[in-house]
């Protein structure tokens, strides 16, 4: 988070061989709109509701009745439930709007809007001269949550105050030329103009304070909101959903024995990609090398008559970063070439029964991301691979429950030090006009340390991490996501997260430590992070502008009549 320097991590998962956890079902909670002190700071909000965006298209429960149509997707799209070779792979981009005249023609108006605002938030952020005056007294994200209490008892950062106790930085943000512009506010404000954001980062004591005392431990608040006019979360599930159709090689026997290697299905892959995106697709092949894209396997046998023709489709990309293309970014290369032989990251979604939907790790500088595909949905697989249960139509789904796990972890000397069971349970649910997420710690995450270090570190850490897990009033971490369109059509998208926070003076020390390690990841490194990003951003754009006419043929191919295409 470039704003208030706090980093939301994904759920990484150490090992793939993970112990199930059980989870009782329940109806999926829901969160009115966010106001007040309940909000998310600029930059890192967007990061983190496109995380629970991602997370949210892979619940684990069934569909619920009501969600169930007699018509699968499968039958609708007459070749196993994938989308047709020919088929252009902008077409998902038709789920932005609801279906009608002009279809394609509306989702084009939409994404120019998504794509004009997105430019500006990720990758021409400013800050204002009072916000960067708060950012410079901030300590490093990498220790925010460890110094917290101390954080609240700081007469050098210039906080807001809320009564009885609680201290607060609020934020806003808006669209200024072609950058964002992130200001310090004297309170959270719900932005009423699209393209508008507010958000806050709170401290409040856990218990009442005598004057001159430092808190043992904080309920730490960070949140916010914004008001868009381009698609919700909902509309996100759908493209995910018709993204997922086309994600195949080409369908076609001689089937993979064995996943992993590169042959026929991956050509065939990458031949659409360069068909309809080659823009992206030459800046892919420019910074990864692809050991592994995409395997077909041979159909499974419990498979849907509908789609036992079709083989099972393993998305299982393997890919490495070409050293020499970061050439262009001297700082990104350094610290990726100091980071990559040491750093391990592992994350997984699974089900109450063990079953994964989604894999993926950075290993040694190596990337991962696996996830099965059958007739065009999503599928949980076991450790080997194989498909575990019935196919998902993310699209369909009303309610469910998920769990994340992760782990993260640097080999140093010769020994590991890290985290694993960084674990969160979630419940997810959808109606006509509203997505919400709500998640919460599942355990108190454990060491990764050599014996005589584990049995050290639990003595300086233990305290906190359990009341990372167990604190807030018995509920540990929690985060709450929202996407709701109003009654004026106007979307707003509203996160918090919240967690009890203990002083520890060990921590703070190693903590601080640790912050000069964590000066290599500095504004240069960002920077160039955001320029490599900004580099395959418009790569995307050119090959949409390059398919704006093919994807009004979808209108034409529909209705058989020209569409009309309303200029902004």
């Amino acid at each position: 988070m470039a704003i208030l320097r706090m980093d939301s991590k994904f759920h990484r998962h150490r090992t793939p061989n993970v112990q199930a956890r059980i989870y009782h079902r329940r109806s999926a909670r829901t969160i009115g709109r966010l106001a007040g002190a309940v909000a998310l700071t600029p930059k890192t909000a967007l990061a983190a509701l496109a995380a629970i965006v991602m997370l949210a298209s892979f619940p684990a429960a069934k569909p619920t009745p009501a969600a169930v149509q007699t018509e699968s997707t499968a039958q609708r799209a007459g070749i196993g439930g994938f989308a047709p070779p020919s088929q252009i792979l902008f077409a998902p981009i038709l789920a932005l709007v609801p279906a009608g005249p002009n279809r394609a023609a509306r989702a084009i108006e939409v994404m120019d809007r998504a794509i004009a605002l997105y430019r500006k938030i990720a990758f021409h952020p400013e800050l204002g001269a009072e916000l960067q005056a708060v950012v410079d007294r901030v300590p490093p994200r990498q220790s925010t949550l460890i110094r917290a209490p101390a954080l609240y008892s700081s007469d050098t950062i210039p906080w807001s105050q809320r009564p009885p106790d609680q201290r607060y930085i609020a934020v806003s943000g808006r669209p200024r030329n072609t950058d964002y512009l992130y200001s310090r506010s004297p309170v959270f404000s719900t932005p009423e103009t699209a393209g508008d954001f507010a958000g806050i980062f709170s401290l409040r004591p856990t218990e009442p304070l005598r004057d001159g005392t430092r808190p043992p431990s904080v309920i730490g608040e960070l949140g916010g909101q914004i008001r868009l006019d381009t698609f919700s979360a909902a509309e996100a599930v759908d493209v995910g959903a018709a993204i997922l159709r086309e994600t195949y090689g080409d369908l076609a026997p001689p089937w993979d024995i064995a996943a992993g290697a590169y042959n026929q299905h991956d050509r065939a892959a990458m031949s659409r990609l360069q068909r309809d995106m080659p823009a992206l697709a030459e800046r892919l092949d420019h910074y990864f090398i692809f050991n592994n894209i995409v395997d077909e396997m041979t159909p499974p046998a419990a498979s849907a008559p509908d789609t036992a023709a079709q083989p099972l489709v393993i998305f299982n990309l393997d890919a490495t970063i070409r050293l020499d293309a970061l050439k262009p970014y001297p700082h990104l290369a350094a610290f990726y070439r100091r980071i990559a032989p040491i750093a391990t990251v592992h994350a997984a979604i699974d089900d109450e029964h063990g079953h994964q939907w989604l894999r993926s790790s950075f290993e040694h500088g190596r990337i991962r991301i696996v996830m099965l595909d059958s007739g065009g949905m999503l599928t949980p697989m076991d450790e080997t691979l194989k498909a575990a249960g019935a196919p998902l139509e993310l699209d369909r789904v009303r309610e469910g429950h998920y769990h994340s796990v992760a782990s993260m972890w640097v080999r140093s000397f010769g020994m590991d030090f890290g985290l694993d069971a960084i674990s969160f349970a979630s419940d997810y649910s959808r109606n006509p006009d509203e997505v919400t997420v709500n998640s919460r710690m599942a355990g108190v995450p454990e060491v990764i340390a050599p014996p005589v270090i584990h049995r050290l570190m639990l003595l300086i850490a233990g305290d906190f991490m359990r009341t990372l897990a167990n604190g807030n009033d018995g509920r540990g971490v929690t985060s709450a996501f929202s996407s709701h369109r109003d009654a004026d059509g106007a979307i707003r998208t509203a996160g918090v997260m919240r967690a009890e926070l203990r002083y520890s003076p060990t921590l703070e020390f190693l903590a601080r430590i640790g912050d000069r390690i964590a000066e290599a990841h500095n504004d240069a490194v960002r920077r160039e992070e955001r320029l490599l990003a900004e580099d395959l951003f418009n790569a995307i754009v050119a090959d949409y502008e390059r398919a704006r006419p093919r994807i009004l043929e979808l209108d034409t191919a529909a209705t058989g009549t020209p569409p009309t295409v309303h200029q902004q």
